[in-house]
């Protein structure tokens, strides 16, 4: 529930971020034939979302939807100062070269006036000089303290960085479970969001002083039961999986056979 709740918060907010970003984009500058993206019927939007690799199903794909749903709900509806907008997505495939390539393409070919993406701290971090010296801005989802500090000018976040997110976790169940014995499994994916929350998580649990153990399952993995070998072997009384629900799923298939 946590997770859908997130998601849907994830995508109702970077529609309103997205919307205010087009409105103070094209009303800065009384000429739209000098705004990149924007002429006198149409705004271009680019998308840099996987859609056919290991975040597409869980993450990117429904993100992708409803951007797609509520475009259509604004050119509906008459548009944006009377212009229609066209959502162009690039498929990224959760990796940097492709990134790179997809925004490229949004950029230099397509022309588009702000980004939604990627969802991958580690290409929206490989990015950032681009982003910079274009001056596009960008709603990205990865949600990680070295994506939004020291701040940027044309990044915008709509969800709190995994250093939050993980605060909360902990905070529940040390306040509100008041467990007697407290032994945390971090399982997370290889990977610079996978990195970015364990560094959360190992912060976290030097403040509340609880042993912390950590397991890799990496993103596309179809299957755990080394994983839950591991796991089991220093028996935790809670585990954090840090992971998109196709992993979370995976490890508990797992773990009940």
């Amino acid at each position: 529930m946590k997770k859908r709740t997130s998601l849907v918060n994830f995508q109702r907010i970077s529609i309103c971020v997205l919307v205010t970003i087009i409105v103070f984009g094209i009303t800065a500058n009384g000429y739209p034939g000098e705004v990149r993206g924007v002429t006198d019927t149409m705004i271009k939007v680019g998308g840099i979302l996987d859609q056919t690799g290991p975040s597409a199903g869980d993450i990117a794909l429904p993100i992708t939807e409803a951007l797609r749903i509520y475009t259509m709900h604004i050119n509906d509806s008459g548009g944006i100062l009377g212009r229609k907008v066209k959502f162009i997505v690039e498929d990224d495939r959760y990796s940097i070269p492709a990134g790179i390539a997809a925004f490229k393409k949004l950029l230099f070919k397509d022309m588009v006036l702000a980004l939604v993406g990627p969802v991958s701290v580690g290409e929206t971090k490989a990015l950032f000089g681009q982003i910079d010296k274009l001056k596009v801005p960008t709603i990205t989802g990865g949600p990680d303290e070295s994506v939004v500090y020291p701040v940027k000018k044309y990044i915008f976040l709509p969800t709190n960085v995994y250093l939050d997110q993980i605060g909360v976790i902990f905070d529940y169940i040390i306040n509100d479970l008041k467990p007697k014995k407290i032994a945390i499994t971090f399982v997370y994916p290889d990977v610079e969001s996978g990195k970015g929350g364990l560094v959360a998580t190992k912060k976290w649990a030097t403040y509340f002083n609880v042993d912390l153990n950590t397991e890799v399952l990496n993103l596309g993995a179809l299957d755990a039961t080394s994983q839950v070998m591991n796991i089991k072997r220093k028996p935790p009384t809670h585990i954090i999986i840090h992971h998109g629900s196709a992993g979370a799923a995976l490890l508990l298939r797992d773990w009940i056979q």
